[in-house]
């Protein structure tokens, strides 16, 4: 999951692109992927030609149906391009969007499983630049979106990119990009990249700011604090704000006007420099501290002078007094709070229209000028999905949770109609498990136990920081229910119980555990270093399954429909089954198969008919080239799968629920919101 530390920001792998190769050195000639409208996926010469076109997948009559709330969610980029056209990316493989004038649209060729934190627009042609933020690649179009080339780099899997800048360097492109691999440069069109070494820089450390200034000066800021200035289109720099090794305060956004640089810090802090004066660049001061706040985004308009500089300044934090949208009209001297109600990740102006997006939903639109904000939200997709819900009894009523990215609580979404209409409930707690008793919801938060809502009211049941991870109902008694927590409080972690329909709880073992399944006799089976079978008396019996999971932990584990003794089980070190298998027969003998997820976390699960579905994801992990996500399917017991295609805008799978309709099934897409499987068995 995203969380923010002070001083770095943090922001995990989403969605994985599987189908990126690697050469040597970062130096790739003969690694582009063409995407475009083919139906098929074919390698040839290490040209990928992928189509991510339709929403629906070549597998059987497998139809696959994204139906999540189509109301923003994390969104990591948005620019104008000179034409007026926005460019929007979301978050952990949300995939990239344009909007020309009728609504946001999903760019369906772009690269799947697609996340950027900066979109680039060659000086020289009509080319946009999207590098992968998590160090996949970087992707680019020649045709406005429609179809886009990907070139892999060797170096360049588990180091995130966070700026990039497109240049006319005499006549030619020259590329600039920012990260956690320091600077680099291309001067061959994004095949190639090298790294900058002057050394002034020092030590290759992480940038995460890259701003082009209205005379054409580049500028960069590290996670010392420092600041850079180069006049020659990357060549060489020099110091604008020397870094502080005590204090290392990261820079977290640049912007210049023609008067003068700001600068915006973590921690919500923003800086004033004058960027014009013979002898070198001087501080000025500091403009303002936010209560809380732990991010500072930073979008500057040219005034007459400095002191008539705009300055819209967009912070992230954990309450509602620390984050939002501050606007300066006197160059940052002082500050006034225009939107508190959200957190502000990106901002995007021409000079008067402004695109505000957030970490946890909304998108807005306005103009410097006038206080009313605008809804822009509609069509995007871009939730981390936490939780999916399905009422047993009434399968068009679902509930669906999102992370929110950085801070702050979850997002709780309901629906009564099958997902065609979602509104969004009070949520008390980033819902990481959701169950109903009695007409009441159980929800677990990650952090912070059990919560119950009766009519509107939310009440803590479990108050405990080791956080929820599971809810499961006992399918033999309605008022029992069982409960895992996160790996989070050591102290305080295991199988926890309620008796009364979730009013109280108490302990029954503890024992680390990642997949719970609630038997029908009421014992529990938790998938940790085995799978643990846990009687109604807290006994705890081993499967047997450890000797062949080599010390990982159990992810996934699913029983049955019909045969609660048909097991299925999946760890990073394989994919094992077992029949037959119960607390009496135990240890059980485990079969292990062929699995088509590779160097990703896994989840499986039976459909209503018995058909074996696996996933995978790379996203708590750093992604590598090998890495295989997706969403696969066996009718004959694993010795086929077969992938699900028509997952979108991504399909690195957070959760896997088998539905309440026959051959149904909920997919939690990391980045893609919620997706309903139908048919195929």
């Amino acid at each position: 999951m995203k969380h923010l530390i002070i001083i770095a920001v943090l922001v995990l792998v989403g969605c994985g692109d599987d189908t990126s190769k690697s050469s040597n050195n970062g130096n790739n000639t003969n690694n582009t992927n063409n995407v475009n409208n083919s139906n098929n996926v074919n390698n040839v010469n290490n040209t990928n030609n992928v189509n991510n076109s339709n929403n629906t997948n070549n597998v059987a009559d497998v139809v696959a149906t994204n139906i999540s709330p189509r109301t923003g969610g994390f969104v990591s980029a948005v620019v104008f391009d000179d034409e007026g056209n926005a460019w929007l990316s979301g978050d952990d493989g949300s995939g990239l969007y344009r909007r020309d004038g009728a609504g946001w649209r999903l760019l369906t060729n772009a690269p799947k499983n697609w996340s950027t934190y900066a979109f680039a627009f060659d000086p020289n042609s009509d080319r946009v630049y999207a590098p992968n933020h998590f160090g996949r690649g970087m992707a680019w179009s020649d045709d406005g979106g429609e179809t886009w080339t990907v070139q892999a780099y060797e170096d360049g899997y588990g180091l995130r990119w966070y700026g990039l800048v497109a240049v006319n360097n005499a006549g030619t492109t020259r590329l600039i990009a920012s990260g956690e691999f320091g600077l680099r440069i291309s001067d061959d069109n994004a095949v190639t990249f090298t790294q900058v070494t002057d050394a002034v820089l020092g030590p290759v450390q992480n940038f995460q700011a890259l701003h082009i200034g209205p005379d054409g000066r580049i500028f960069a800021g590290n996670e010392q604090g420092a600041v850079f200035v180069s006049s020659d289109n990357g060549d060489s720099w020099q110091v604008v704000i020397p870094a502080d090794p005590n204090m290392g305060i990261p820079v977290t956004d640049l912007s210049a006007t023609t008067n003068a640089l700001y600068v915006g810090y973590a921690l919500g802090l923003v800086a004033r420099t004058r960027t014009f004066d013979v002898g070198g660049v001087e501080l000025l001061d500091t403009t303002g501290t936010f209560t809380s706040a732990l991010w500072a985004r930073v979008e500057a308009v040219s005034g007459a002078d400095a002191s008539q500089d705009t300055v819209m300044m967009g912070t992230v934090g954990p309450t509602a007094s620390g984050f939002g949208l501050f606007i300066s009209e006197d160059g940052g001297d002082s500050f006034s709070a225009t939107m508190v109600q959200d957190s502000v990740f990106q901002i995007a102006t021409t000079g008067q229209q402004t695109i505000i997006t957030s970490v946890n939903g909304p998108i807005s639109e306005g103009f410097i000028d006038q206080a009313d904000w605008d809804d822009a939200s509609e069509g995007v997709v871009a939730w981390d999905s936490l939780e999916v819900y399905q009422s047993p009894d009434d399968p068009d009523y679902m509930l669906f949770s999102s992370i929110t990215g950085l801070a702050g609580n979850g997002r709780l979404f309901e629906t009564s109609d099958g997902g065609e209409n979602w509104r969004e409930l009070a949520s008390p707690a980033e819902v990481y498990a959701i169950t109903e008793v009695n007409g009441s919801l159980i929800v677990g938060d990650y952090f912070n136990g059990i919560f119950r809502r009766s009519g509107q009211a939310w009440s803590q049941v479990l108050d405990i920081s080791a956080g929820i991870r599971m809810i499961e109902k006992d399918p033999g008694n309605g008022q029992r229910l069982l409960a895992i927590t996160s790996e989070r409080a050591e102290s305080q972690q295991g199988l926890y119980e309620s008796t009364d329909g979730g009013d109280s709880w108490s302990r029954l073992a503890q024992l680390p555990s990642f997949a719970l399944k609630v038997l029908p006799d009421g014992v529990a089976a938790l998938g940790s270093s085995d799978v643990f079978f846990v009687g109604t008396d807290g006994m705890i019996t081993a499967s047997g399954l450890e000797s062949q999971i080599s010390g990982s932990f159990v992810t996934g584990l699913d029983t049955h429909p019909d045969d609660p003794t048909r097991m299925l089980a999946v760890s990073e070190a394989g994919f094992f089954s077992t029949e037959g298998c119960s607390v009496e027969t135990a240890p059980c003998t485990w079969t292990e198969h062929d699995m088509p997820v590779v160097d990703a976390l896994p989840l499986v699960q039976f459909d209503s008919e018995g058909v074996w579905y696996v996933s995978g994801a790379a996203f708590d992990t750093e992604p590598t080239k090998d890495s295989v996500t997706g969403l696969w399917r066996s009718t004959d017991a694993a010795q086929n799968w077969e992938r699900i295609e028509g997952l979108y805008p991504c399909d690195l799978v957070w959760r896997l629920e088998r539905g309440a309709r026959p051959a149904e099934m909920l997919i939690g897409l990391w980045g893609g919101g919620i997706a309903r499987i139908e048919g195929g068995s």
